[in-house]
Parts: C-alpha cells; structure tokens; sequence
C-alpha cells in the first residue's frame, strides 16, 4: 500500500484497521492465503522459471504485498521498515529484502521501456535489451543474460523465502504437505525438527563439523521439510566456512549430488 503523510491518508488507514482488519483478522488471512496460493497455481514459481513473471508469479512483487498485508493484520505493521522492528526480519534480512525490491522494480521499469506496454512477464524476447539496460555484460562465461537472470531468481526466492516463513509463523502449513512432529532425527545428527522445520542442535556444532550447512538441504530435500527461518540466518552467518577445502570433502559432492537427483520441493 502507498504510504502518505496527510492527515486524510492517517484518517483511512485507521478506519481501515478498526473496521476490516481487527474485526475478521483470521478469516482476512485466510482469505489472502487462498488468493496467495491460486495466483501461484495459475502464474507458476518465477524464481526459477525463464521466463519469470514479475508481479504475480512466486517469487513476485504480488508475495512481497501479501507479506506487508498480513503483518499488517497480524501485527499492526504500518511501513515495511516495521517488519524489522516488529522482529520479522533481521536487519540483514531487511536490508535483503529492499535491495530484491529495488532490483526486480528496476527491471520491470526497464520492462516497460523495452515492451511499449504494461508487461509484467520477462519473455525471451526482451531477456537481452533488459539485461542490457540493466548493466549486465559477458563474464566469466556467462552470458550477460544468464547473469542477469541469476540475480533476478536469487532475489526473487529471497522474496518467496519471506513469504512462506511468515505463513508458517502465523499458522499456515501448505494443504497436503504432511505435518512432521517434532523430533530428535537419530538418522541425521546434527539437525532436529521443530514444528515442522529442520534447525541445527547449535551454531557451535556448525564449527565443528562445518559440511552441516549442506547436510540441512539434503535433509530438506530428502523429508520435503522446510527450513527454520534461524537455519536459514545460521546458514548465512557460517557461509565464511564454505571454501575449496569444503568443496572438495566427499561428503559435501555426495550430498550436493543427492540434493540434485531428489525431486523438486513443493513448499
């Protein structure tokens, strides 16, 4: 939603709260929740797909509004900054998230330009002049248009990364993905469940034996769980120790190589 400053902006939105938000907050939910999951039904995940929809696809612009209507609902969130004060997000995470908006803005803006119209899908045809205008050039070995859709797509799962933690958080488990209970994982030491969600035991165990930050997603991978939002901050904090010697440990090429042969997840 556009934020103002006038008195007449402050007005509305406080109506709006007292008389739709904070009288049906669950049912609102719900109701997102079910646009949510049929808008990716009908526009696929588009932070992997070539030729991604920016707006309404997984991954989109659409997730990041559902993200700031449902905390506003659930927690009085009044500007995106709040999701950081709130404790949604980390101020790492924050900043993340801006720097995804702004990018995937951008190119939409550069979009339009190339299109002559309102064009919210990244088809083939314009793949070149965007990542063009964008800045993007051939680099080591990639072609400028691979790197620019690298980006787009990391950015964009971070996007959709946010939306499906925060619907955990609030209650929304996807329909049809089997609950898990939470659990010590005899088979996987290291990793335990907790409502659903694959977290490490401790940080310092990550130090120790440093091929857990891969062992997690071939966990993930293998149950078709998801991660915890702090295994995903942990991943991020240890991702120093991921270097040629960790690259070249048979048990991460294992792991990564069954990461690569499971099926891809639906959560």
């Amino acid at each position: 939603f556009v934020c103002g400053i006038s008195s007449v902006y402050a007005e509305l939105m406080e109506s709006l709260r007292k008389s739709l938000l904070m009288r049906m907050p669950r049912k609102l939910m719900q109701w997102l929740v079910a646009r949510n999951s049929q808008r990716h039904e009908d526009f696929g995940d588009s932070s992997y797909l070539l030729e991604p929809n920016l707006k309404e696809g997984n991954g989109g612009l659409r997730d990041y509004h559902t993200v700031r209507w449902l905390a506003a609902i659930a927690y009085g969130l009044k500007e995106t900054r709040d999701l950081e004060y709130l404790g949604c997000l980390s101020h790492y995470e924050y900043n993340e998230l801006m720097d995804a908006l702004g990018f995937i803005w951008s190119v939409r803006n550069q979009l339009h330009a190339v299109a002559g119209r309102k064009c919210d899908q990244l088809y083939f045809a314009y793949q070149s002049q965007v990542a063009e205008a964008m800045g993007f050039c051939e680099a080591h070995g990639q072609s400028a248009v691979e790197r620019f859709l690298s980006h787009l797509h990391a950015h964009m799962t971070f996007i959709k990364q946010q939306l499906l933690l925060l619907l955990y958080e609030l209650g929304f488990e996807q329909s049809g993905r089997k609950k898990l209970s939470s659990r010590k994982m005899d088979d996987l030491p290291g990793l335990h469940l907790y409502k659903g969600r694959l977290s490490f035991d401790s940080p310092e165990m990550i130090m120790n034996q440093p091929e857990m930050l891969i062992r997690i997603f071939e966990a993930s991978a293998s149950l078709k769980v998801p991660l915890s939002r702090e295994a995903f901050r942990l991943v991020r904090e240890f991702r120093h120790l991921v270097d040629d010697r960790f690259r070249r440990r048979p048990e991460v090429r294992k792991a990564f190589e069954n990461i690569l042969l499971s099926p891809a997840p639906t959560f």
